[in-house]
């Protein structure tokens, strides 16, 4: 284990055992307001967290089109997924409170999936149609109360450069609550950790790019139909 890797645990321990009061304030903000535990949640300890994982991970970070995120503008992000750090990587340049459609393991991880819940983050079981039906509904109403989410059409994370096809059923959130796309591109997060043994953390070069934001409605009718192929596309044309 890298020195690196050493003092990233230490810290991730510190981090969950001191923000359990935040924790437990947040949880008493969501009775009263579920927006404001969100972004409670997302400025308080979401962007200190989120920053400071990167920092200890050596992420050397370039960024480009941050033109194209609104302070007052409710989104779907929709990009592609290299690694547990796109995560944290995303949530430091959105100007607003964000959640991410997440895969339901993660629910079962103790503090961490309680500070996903207080971020307002949905948990997608791929094995039930039924409940993935209800969190894509879950999704589609936060979007529609001016909460943005964040989604990996890709389904998976990406071992290569390649892109994996989008579902189309990913776009739904966006079609069904009527807020634009704003497609984003991610370089570099899996050479932090993903490419190493278990328990390695290198530093790496990281990259994302923000593309303009795609109003879904408005696109031609045949490139509608196909609009997972064409956001797809939009993706790979931010590469770096």
């Amino acid at each position: 284990m890298s020195f690196r890797t050493l003092l990233l645990l230490i810290f991730l321990v510190i981090f969950f055992v001191i923000s359990i009061p935040l924790l437990v304030i947040a949880f008493f903000i969501g009775l009263f307001s579920e927006k404001a535990r969100n972004a409670f949640t997302f400025y308080v300890p979401g962007k200190l967290f989120c920053w400071s994982v990167l920092f200890l991970a050596g992420a050397n970070i370039s960024v480009k089109g941050l033109e194209n995120l609104k302070k007052n503008q409710t989104v779907l992000f929709v990009g592609n997924h290299k690694s547990l750090f796109d995560i944290p990587l995303l949530m430091i340049y959105s100007k607003l409170p964000v959640a991410f459609i997440s895969k339901k393991s993660y629910k079962k991880v103790p503090l961490f999936s309680w500070w996903m819940i207080m971020l307002g983050c949905v948990f997608l079981d791929r094995n039930s149609t039924k409940q993935a039906i209800i969190t894509i509904h879950e999704g589609i109403e936060r979007l529609r109360k001016n909460h943005s989410m964040v989604i990996f059409p890709e389904g998976t994370r990406s071992r290569t450069d390649e892109l994996h096809p989008f579902k189309e059923g990913s776009l739904k959130l966006a079609k069904k609550s009527k807020v634009p796309v704003l497609p984003f591109y991610i370089e570099g997060t899996r050479q932090l950790y993903e490419e190493h043994p278990f328990l390695s953390v290198k530093a790496a070069e990281v990259k994302i790019a923000f593309g303009a934001p795609i109003e879904l409605d408005a696109l031609p009718k045949e490139t509608r139909k196909k609009s997972a192929q064409y956001v797809q596309s939009v993706v790979k044309s931010l590469k770096f």
